[in-house]
């Protein structure tokens, strides 16, 4: 995909793999790196040709969240609400996508990286895996659709405990309590 610096995009039989590769950052979520899967999601949504797509991390890990640096993605003359309304259509894009979407998650899953995790029909964890929900030790609320996808996935009072007390879990747990399909070892 022309134009793409934050993301990795790999095409193979069908398998389109979108690597999230802001390394030095965990793969933290910027402005351009929202912009550019946004896009990339547009072409693949119209391409025929591409059947699957599988997101993942560069690395070592899947995705720590929203990078706040520098006043995140609110930096600048937008107005927060509109730079929300962009950030927020990327979830809503990925539950609209007519092609099934798998997670592939090693090392750190959290915040809006959990909920991207999350938006994807199927989520496959290393076993080193971890997730959190972490909004609450910023002061945030949970957002990119996790507020919507959490308690459907995990049940209502386990997601409250989650978003609540952030506490971060390992890749056993997610399974056992229905965060993740499955997981495998690391290699």
């Amino acid at each position: 995909s022309p134009g793409v610096e934050t993301l990795q995009v790999d095409r193979a039989d069908g398998v389109v793999t979108i690597t999230l590769d802001r390394p030095q950052v965990k793969n933290a979520m910027n402005a351009e790196l929202w912009a550019e899967l946004s896009a990339v999601l547009d072409e693949v949504a119209r391409r025929t040709e591409d059947r699957v797509v599988v997101i993942t991390g560069a690395g070592g890990d899947f995705c720590s969240g929203a990078d706040l640096s520098g006043g995140g993605p609110f930096r600048g003359p937008q107005h927060a609400s509109f730079t929300m309304a962009q950030i927020n259509e990327v979830p809503l894009q990925l539950h609209r996508l007519p092609k099934p979407t798998i997670a592939k998650v090693r090392g750190v899953a959290a915040g809006a990286g959990l909920n991207l995790a999350l938006g994807c029909d199927l989520v496959v964890a290393s076993d080193g895996a971890r997730f959190s929900e972490i909004f609450a030790r910023r002061g945030l609320v949970l957002d990119f659709g996790g507020s919507w996808l959490l308690p459907r996935r995990i049940g209502l009072h386990r997601a409250k405990e989650l978003a609540f007390f952030a506490d971060i879990i390992d890749a056993a747990e997610a399974e056992r309590i229905g965060l993740v399909n499955r997981v495998v070892a690391d290699d």
